[in-house]
């Protein structure tokens, strides 16, 4: 720390933060962690990925353009419809619908 430049107030503060975010021994807890409950952002943080930013965004760009496609069929149009009440895993249907969406209904 004595390469540090700046006032002995600055070299504390630095030397307090690197303390106060070091895990202790024994309880394998940060001071920060254990006073304010969370631990306190570092320069070290800034490199770290926000996982909550990239979260977000992730869902963000799903919301904006979905992966299910939207799908046009004819109405009386020949489709296959999942049933999961018996072992015969597809029937026959037909469309009444001009827009398929996740809950259409089929007859």
């Amino acid at each position: 720390m004595k390469w540090e430049g700046g006032s002995v107030q600055h070299k504390l503060a630095n030397f307090l933060m690197a303390y106060i975010n070091t895990p202790h021994a024994t309880t394998l807890e940060t001071p920060a962690k254990l006073f304010y409950g969370r631990n306190l952002r570092t320069r070290l943080d800034a490199l770290k990925p926000d996982l909550r930013r990239d979260i977000s965004a992730k869902q963000m760009s799903q919301a904006i353009c979905p992966i299910a496609k939207h799908r046009q069929l004819e109405i009386g149009q020949a489709v296959n419809v999942r049933d999961y009440r018996n072992d015969n895993k597809w029937i026959p249907g037909k469309n009444f619908r001009e827009q398929v969406r996740f809950h259409t209904r089929w007859k």
